[in-house]
């Protein structure tokens, strides 16, 4: 028998593909945050904008600890809240960006008014 045991192998390959996950979750906001171009302009200011910053800090964070806990259980542990708080964090940023875009109407009108026009032409 080999000086890990096949719990150990386990729990190390999971906190590896812990890496991957994170950089998939910051992917997917930054493809988010270019799709929505000039709507996207609330998402990067106000509460929103601090829901966001702190959520790619945190999945980072917590991506870079799963990546090097090894064996460590706690830093394993804390690298697994780090992403989760990142993706609660990214959740909200989102939910507030919808409200602080409601509040200005050059987000809700103005594409609303393109729409109309490119239906007309």
């Amino acid at each position: 028998m080999d000086a890990l045991g096949d719990g150990t192998r386990r729990l190390i390959l999971e906190r590896l593909r812990g890496g991957p996950r994170a950089v998939g979750e910051l992917a997917a906001a930054t493809v988010m945050e270019r799709r929505l171009g000039d709507l996207g302009e609330p998402y990067h200011t106000g509460m929103a904008g601090a829901f966001a910053r702190a959520a790619k800090t945190a999945t980072a964070a917590g991506g870079l600890l799963g990546a090097v806990a090894g064996r460590r259980p706690v830093l394993g542990r804390l690298a697994a809240g780090l992403v989760l708080g990142g993706a609660v964090a990214e959740r909200f940023a989102v939910f507030r960006a919808g409200f602080q875009s409601a509040e200005d109407p050059k987000y809700v009108v103005g594409p609303q008014r393109e729409r109309v026009v490119a239906r007309a032409a």
